[in-house]
Parts: structure tokens; C-alpha cells; sequence
């Protein structure tokens, strides 16, 4: 997924949204909500999108965090309310 949103230019998170929330997955969006942060800060690309953006794609305060695989080595991503690779953000 993170190579598809890397090459998406101008990507707006309101339309990013819009999609999500069409899927009626949270988790989903928690994932896209991390790679959009990512990308924003590490990528010219992406510098346009703030965190006050990202907001509404973060758990609520009565989230449960999730893992992306039970099977690896993970680290909690606890404003994002996941577990994540250890290594995600060397990719």
C-alpha cells in the first residue's frame, strides 16, 4: 500500500477519507493515517498534509490497538493504535 500513496501526487487526506470510508474499516484507515504521516515527513510530496489532518483518521480514545501481523516481531504505534513492524519504517 505505502508504494501506491507513494505515488500519488496532491493527495488530499479529505478524499483519502471519502474513500476509507466507504471500506467501513478503521483499521484501514489507521494503517493509511500512518503511512500519510510517514510520507509527510520524509517526502516533498506530502509536506502539504498537517497533523490536525490526520485527526480524523486516528482511533478514539476507546480503541482497542490491533496488530498488522500476530506472526513478526512488532512495536505498538499507540497514536495510531496498531501494531507495527518492528522495522515498518525502515521500508
Amino acid at each position: 500500500m505505502s508504494k501506491s500513496l507513494a505515488n500519488i501526487k496532491g493527495i488530499s487526506v479529505p478524499d483519502v477519507s471519502d474513500v476509507l470510508s466507504s471500506y467501513d474499516n478503521k483499521t484501514l484507515e489507521l494503517k493509511c493515517g500512518y503511512v500519510l504521516e510517514l510520507l509527510s515527513n520524509h517526502s516533498p510530496f506530502y509536506e502539504h498534509i498537517t497533523k490536525d489532518e490526520l485527526h480524523s483518521l486516528r482511533p478514539r480514545d476507546d480503541w482497542k490497538p490491533v496488530y498488522i501481523d500476530r506472526d513478526v516481531p512488532s512495536k505498538l504505534e499507540k497514536e495510531w493504535g496498531f501494531m507495527s513492524l518492528k522495522n515498518l519504517k525502515d521500508f
